[in-house]
């Protein structure tokens, strides 16, 4: 697949699980080339706990912890050149039906869709991003299960430069997201920024890049006593992104930054500015043609998903396996960590997770291209542990996933 989404600066991504490091803005990096790939997907999936909670919270809201997902999928990605500019669109649509928690029946979506050109030695692009899904039932209150969550993008960047020598970019971005379920109003939120990035390639030494981002988040929706708006945050960066190839076989990258918060409103006796060290890396090595192994870590400050909280304070580390098996077998295992700390300060009805860790081991067996087809098992078990013990959980899931190439 040539149309994949990249960290604009350092590439950071590995194989098989959820954790995701980042400190740049995602952008499509489109190859200038025609290409048609639509994909029909059916995954099953059966789970021993859909609620993400613990039994007391599941049957206060009326959820049955074991059930079946059937999720039917249209995948595409589609890159139409014209000139030295190109259009392109990448997604995933489908929907949820469940065996016995009909209430979280809903659809699943993730669109990108715009346009990229060259400019002299510059490449622009502008897309636009749409998504929606019903929420993890983990992150939220006592009485909320059904709740649709949409974010609606917009984003215009540059890149300038070659990989050898000095090079540079910028990108504006703007999201704004919305919650169905009255009670979650409250999280709606737009997010405004802004990432400027400069940096010299080597392609003997380390391709080394300083960069800058500033966000601006808005909660319009969120009552403060005194306040004729809502609340608000915004986050400053600096850091340092390096990369290294060492060799054929190991390749390393990262980065490290301080990150200030600055907040609209604090209650008294709360700090209005707070500082933080954020960082992501990633390492990934061949041990021959069979085996590779990928290491993840990352360290950001982002908008709050819980209700009624503002800012989230989340780190993760993530290590995976793949192996393959001749030419059509697939081995992947990993395990991933992830820490979240929400601020505790807010007011909001009823208890709210704000402190929360999660293990996850998965494995996946995949068989590819059977005819235009491919087949993979997918193995998930999570434990979550909260400061609030009715959210702690455990969980497996099997899941089995067919896809058909046209």
């Amino acid at each position: 697949m040539r149309l994949r989404t990249l960290a604009l600066g350092a590439v950071l991504s590995a194989g098989g699980g959820a954790a995701v490091a980042q400190q740049a803005p995602q952008v499509p990096n489109v190859a200038h080339e025609r290409q048609w790939n639509v994909d029909a997907r059916l995954a099953a999936y059966y789970e021993t706990n859909i609620a993400h909670t613990g039994k007391a919270v599941a049957r206060s809201r009326g959820i049955v912890p074991e059930d079946v997902r059937i999720t039917p999928q249209i995948a595409a990605d589609i890159v139409q050149p014209i000139g030295q500019s190109a259009l392109f669109l990448n997604g995933v649509a489908g929907y949820d039906f469940h065996n016995r928690n009909d209430r979280l029946d809903r659809a699943r979506y993730q669109v990108t869709g715009g346009g990229t050109g060259v400019i002299g030695i510059c490449r622009p692009i502008l897309y636009g991003t749409y998504s929606g899904l019903q929420s993890d039932l983990a992150d939220l209150n006592l009485v909320t299960v059904e709740n649709e969550q949409v974010t609606k993008g917009v984003s215009a960047g540059v890149q300038c430069g070659r990989p050898v020598g000095l090079n540079g970019g910028a990108t504006v971005q703007r999201f704004d997201t919305k919650n169905s379920a009255d009670r979650l109003v409250v999280q709606d939120h737009t997010a405004e920024t802004l990432f400027v990035q400069l940096g010299y390639g080597s392609p003997n030494l380390v391709n080394a890049s300083l960069f800058y981002s500033y966000a601006n988040n808005e909660y319009p929706n969120r009552v403060i006593v005194g306040r004729p708006i809502g609340d608000g945050f915004f986050t400053e960066t600096v850091g340092l992104q390096l990369q290294r190839r060492f060799g054929p076989r190991l390749t390393t990258g990262g980065s490290v930054s301080a990150t200030r918060l600055k907040r609209e409103f604090a209650p008294a006796g709360t700090k209005q500015k707070i500082t933080a060290t954020t960082y992501a890396a990633n390492a990934s090595y061949r041990a021959g043609s069979r085996l590779e192994l990928n290491m993840l870590a990352a360290k950001n400050v982002r908008p709050s998903d819980r209700p009624g909280k503002l800012f989230d304070v989340a780190e993760s580390l993530e290590g995976s396996a793949r192996y393959r098996l001749g030419g059509r077998f697939n081995v992947v295992l990993g395990h991933v960590y992830q820490d979240v700390v929400s601020n505790v300060d807010t007011l909001q009805a009823g208890l709210v997770v704000t402190n929360s860790r999660l293990n996850a081991t998965y494995g996946q067996f995949e068989v590819r291209r059977v005819g235009n087809g491919s087949v993979t098992l997918d193995v998930r078990h999570e434990r979550r542990d909260t400061n609030l013990p009715s959210f702690n959980y455990t969980s497996t899931r099997v899941g089995l996933i067919t896809s058909y190439s046209f």
